[in-house]
């Protein structure tokens, strides 16, 4: 049996070329080895744009992530459309395989990214990072307070609207439009999440009580929100696929679009219980920060 890693095209990095030597035959094997991979190139592409200097170095960082996982996420599409055409009822499990893959690489790019940030000076991060700041220039310091998170029912609009861009970006740049989106989401939060740890721990007389009161407050609603932003995208490029590759009366067209169609409501189920557990949730978690 050839190894999982192995049924691939070009790697879109000499680190998943080298990662793809190793033998892996088990799924649980296969997660890992692209999370470590998507780690890796995080961090080496921070690495690499600091030392030519490259002005905005996240942004430029995350198209690099963003180019070299490409070919891992065409392979997961791969792994999915070959379950489902060669076993009849496996639609279910080839898709949860899927996004349990797609959410081992943002982990990896999450992981990556919060590593870079909590090494980096808070001043050449706020320089290195400026697309994170944009939401936050008009408030100054970063916080995370229960009140920031205490906003009821608008996180399910935000996060409804993230959802339908990633969708359209999904659907539009199908692999590499997935990536950049998820990418832009791990490197975002991290940054922010240990911009506000740092700025919080100058203030705490137990930084690290309030680092893992930080962590266990937003974990559990980026990875949600995480999972339906990778549903609505696996369901756009299914849809971006199928209407290119079948007829109107093909029946495997219609097949593509109930799995559209269930798809983009489970994102849409994500993104609320994602609404209810950040609005709810986190802020219950922070009150022990006050």
């Amino acid at each position: 049996m050839l190894p999982i890693n192995q049924k691939t095209e070009e790697a879109g990095s000499i680190f998943g070329a080298i990662l793809n030597r190793i033998n892996i035959t088990t799924k649980l094997g296969w997660n890992a080895l692209i999370c470590l991979e998507a780690i890796i190139v995080v961090i080496v592409s921070v690495f690499v744009c600091q030392a030519l200097n490259i002005p905005e170095t996240g942004l430029m960082a995350l198209a690099f992530v963003s180019a070299a996982v490409v070919p891992r996420v065409n392979q997961i599409l791969q792994i999915n459309r070959e379950r489902i055409w060669s076993e009849p009822g496996s639609g279910w499990s080839a898709n949860r395989e899927s996004l349990i893959s797609g959410v081992s690489i943002f982990i990896g790019m999450f992981v990556g990214f919060l590593l870079i940030a909590i090494i980096t000076d808070i001043n050449e991060l706020l320089e290195n990072f400026k697309f994170v700041l944009g939401s936050y220039e008009r408030e100054g310091q970063i916080e995370f307070t229960p009140e920031r998170f205490d906003k009821g029912l608008s996180f399910v609009q935000n996060n409804f609207m993230v959802l339908c861009a990633f969708f359209l970006i999904g659907f539009f740049y199908r692999a590499l439009g997935s990536t950049l989106a998820l990418g832009w989401n791990a490197g975002v939060w991290a940054v922010t999440i240990v911009l506000a740890t740092k700025y919080g721990m100058q203030d705490s007389a137990e930084p690290l009580y309030y680092s893992l009161i930080i962590a266990v407050a937003l974990t559990p609603h980026i990875i949600l929100e995480a999972l339906s932003y990778l549903t609505a995208s696996l369901s756009a490029i299914f849809l971006s696929r199928g209407i290119i590759l079948y007829q109107a009366t093909d029946v495997r067209l219609r097949r593509v679009l109930a799995a559209v169609i269930v798809l983009f409501v489970l994102a849409v189920l994500f993104v609320i219980i994602a609404a209810i557990v950040e609005g709810n949730f986190a802020p219950y978690i922070l009150e022990f920060n006050q």
